[in-house]
Formats: C-alpha cells, structure tokens, sequence
C-alpha cells in the first residue's frame, strides 16, 4: 500500500549516510508507488505480468548492484518500465503510440551509450520525464496543462546544455519529474483534495533549493519531492477515507543529512566543462513537437 511505502521511505531515510543512499532510497519507492498506480490503472489486468516482472527486476537487479549509483539507476529504468505501462494503459486509442515508442527507442540507445552508472541514472531521468510528459498530455484532455508541460519538457533541453557533467543532468532531470509529476497528481486529484498537499511538496522543492551545496543534493530532492507527488497520485486514483487521512497529516521529509539543495542549475565553467551525456538528446526534442503537435490538433477523451 501506498502508506506502507512511505514508512519504508522514511525509515530507511533514517539510515543514509549520504546523499547516494538517499537517491537509491527515492528511486526504489519511485518504483513501488508508480507499481501501485500501473496496477490502479489496470482495470482489465492487461498488464499486470509486465508490472510484476518489473518489479522483480528491481529485486533481482539490487541483488547484483555494487553500490548506491547502481542502485539509482535500477531504480531510475524501472521508473521508466512503469511509465510506459502507464502511459500504454491511458492511451485507449493509440494516439500516443508514437510518442511513447520514440521514448522508449531513446531510452534504449542512451543505456547502450551509458558508460558508468551516473551515465545510466541520467538516461533513466531523462526517459522518465518524456514518459511522465505523455502521462501528463494523455490526462489533460482540455489543454489546461499543456503550456506547462510543455515548458517542462524546453526546460530540460535548456538546462542540458548548461549542465557541468551528469551530476548536474541528474538534478534537471529529477526537477523537470517533479514538476510534470506534480501536474499529474492535479490531474488525478479530480475532487481538490490533495492540492495542499501538492502545493506543499513543490514549496518544499523550491525552500530545499535555496541551500543548496551541489548536484548530489539536487538530485535527492528532486527524487524525494517525486516520491511524495507519486503517492499523491496512487492516493487520488483510489483513496480511501483513512487515505485522505494520511495524505493531509503528511509533511514533507527533510532529506537529512546534508538537508541542501538548488532549484536552477550552475552555470559552468566553460574551461573546465566535462562532455555531458547528452541522452537521446534528438528524441527530446522528437516527443516535445509529437505533444505540441497533438496540443494544437485538440484533446479527445479518453
């Protein structure tokens, strides 16, 4: 359950030594809240065997990782997985097969490219933010969102090409999630039950930001502010009244130790830039005209 996988988040929070632990931590509850949304959203069962053996693979996959990095990008490319089963289930007439097709094709080649496991981690944010664009585009019949998402979507490109290695991708990555999937939960929160909730989750992104020490930090406050919107989402779909409960008593987890971060990337120092992984940089830019494109076509129902 939805209230299960925060404890597990806050008690092993409690346990990090640092900030690549506290990654990993967010990424493995990514992973659980955006299972028990793929299974919510599952009403014919179609994909329940894809959502298990992801799952799976994030346990299997653990069991050989040499570390927290490795870890992070399990996580992070089980997000992925589970966005596309996702967006798969949403799209109940094929008008997102493309987009969702390009995302995955993207994803594919940038892990081939990847050559070190914070190489995978930004492959794996980068994928997940164009899957979570579509979600986002796929939900948002009337275009109330979509000049948002789409922002989104011009941010990462923009703030790639400022980025000082991956580290600093990570963190545009992991912020441009939280931004989409704070959309998201609005979208699902058809009643206005958690809009505190969600507006508290992106004041505490922005407050975190404002002490922030470096791209490590970014990135798990990025990961942490997706872990609470994704439970936003989970709990809208299917609340319960004790649901409600929970999510309007819940207050954002500090990320200790180390509790810094930074909203806007830092500009870097063209003598010393490093190369970025540059992640199916083309099929960003792909999935941004494919949306823009459905934007100014009109939104169906669905």
């Amino acid at each position: 359950t939805v209230d299960s996988v925060l404890s597990t988040w806050e008690s092993v929070n409690s346990s990090c030594s640092g900030a690549p632990q506290q990654l990993a931590n967010g990424t493995y509850r990514m992973t659980e809240l955006l299972a028990v949304l793929a299974y919510e959203l599952d009403s014919t069962g179609v994909y329940g065997d894809l959502i298990e053996e992801s799952l799976d693979t994030l346990s299997s996959v653990n069991a050989s990782c040499n570390g927290a990095p490795q870890q992070a990008a399990n996580g992070l490319y089980r997000c992925v997985e589970l966005e596309a089963i996702i967006a798969h289930s949403l799209d109940t007439t094929g008008a997102y097969k493309e987009a969702i097709s390009t995302a995955l094709d993207g994803f594919s080649s940038g892990n081939t490219s990847a050559s070190s496991a914070p190489q995978q981690q930004v492959v794996g944010a980068y994928s997940a933010v164009q899957l979570m664009a579509i979600i986002a585009m796929e939900l948002d019949t009337d275009g109330t969102y979509s000049d948002l998402i789409l922002a989104s979507l011009d941010d990462l490109s923009t703030n790639n090409d400022a980025c000082n290695g991956a580290p600093q991708q990570l963190a545009n990555g992991l912020y441009r999630l939280s931004e989409l999937s704070a959309i998201v939960a609005l979208e699902l929160d058809k009643s206005g039950i958690f809009k505190d909730v969600i507006s508290t989750s992106l004041d505490t992104l922005s407050a975190n930001d404002k002490t922030c020490t470096g791209a490590p930090q970014q990135a798990v406050n990025g990961a942490y502010r997706c872990v609470e919107l994704m439970a936003v989402m989970a709990y809208s779909k299917a609340y319960t009244s004790r649901d409600i409960r929970l999510a309007r008593a819940a207050r954002p987890l500090v990320n200790r130790p180390g509790a810094s971060f930074c909203l806007r990337l830092r500009k870097p120092t063209p003598a010393s830039k490093p190369q970025n992984v540059h992640p199916h940089a083309p099929h960003v830019h792909q999935s941004r005209t494919f949306l823009a494109t459905r934007r100014q076509g009109g939104w169906g129902r669905y």
